[in-house]
C-alpha cells in the first residue's frame, strides 16, 4: 500500500527545533505550505513480470494507484486524444487506450490542510499517454465525477500499447 503523510509547518518546526535552527522561523514558516508526501513499499508491484494479466481486486470508489479505474456506467475507457501536453508534443487524435495512473476520493482528504482548495467530495481520476516509439508524444489528463456512488470498475480495453499497461493496483491511504 501507499502511504501518503501531510506535511509542511508541523513537520518544518519540528526539523528547525531537531537542528537548532530556530533563528530562521520568520523567514522559513511563512513559505511553508501543507503538503503530502507519498511513500510505497509496493512489493506487488516489484515483483510482477509484465505477462501475468493484472487484476483489480480493490473496492470500488477507494483512492489508489494503477489498477483499472473507476469511472461513469456508459464512459469508454479514455483514449490518448484527452491527454494534454504541456512542453512535448501532443496525443491529441491518437485513439490507442490511455494508461489509469490513480484515483482519489476527495472524501478520504476532506479537512486536510493540503486539500483545502478541493471539492469534499467526488473523485479525481489520472490518465497519461505515451507513445512507446516516440516518447516526445505524451500527456496527462485529470477527470472530476462527482458522483462517487455512479462509478463502477471499467473493464480492460481489449488492446493497451506497450507503454500504457495496466500495471498492479495499491490503495492509497492518508
Amino acid at each position: 500500500a501507499f502511504n501518503v503523510h501531510v506535511a509542511g509547518r508541523y513537520l518544518l518546526l519540528r526539523e528547525m527545533a531537531v537542528h537548532d535552527a530556530a533563528q530562521a522561523v520568520d523567514t522559513l514558516l511563512p513559505l511553508a505550505r501543507p503538503a503530502f508526501r507519498v511513500e510505497s513499499d509496493d512489493a506487488a508491484m516489484h515483483e510482477w513480470d509484465y505477462e501475468t494479466p493484472v487484476t483489480d481486486e480493490l473496492p470500488a470508489g477507494i483512492s489508489k494507484v494503477r489498477g483499472l479505474p473507476d469511472l461513469p456506467a456508459g464512459m469508454n475507457w479514455p483514449t490518448g486524444d484527452v491527454c494534454r501536453a504541456i512542453y512535448n508534443d501532443s496525443p491529441a487524435g491518437v485513439e490507442e487506450p490511455a494508461a489509469f495512473m490513480a484515483q482519489i476520493n476527495l472524501s478520504e482528504l476532506a479537512g486536510c490542510p493540503a486539500a483545502d482548495v478541493l471539492p469534499q467530495h467526488g473523485m479525481l481520476s489520472f490518465w497519461s499517454y505515451m507513445d512507446a516509439d516516440d516518447p516526445d508524444v505524451c500527456g496527462t489528463h485529470v477527470f472530476y465525477f462527482e458522483d462517487i456512488s455512479a462509478l463502477v470498475r471499467a473493464e480492460r480495453p481489449a488492446e493497451m500499447g506497450e507503454a500504457n499497461l495496466i500495471l498492479p493496483p495499491a490503495e492509497l491511504q492518508f
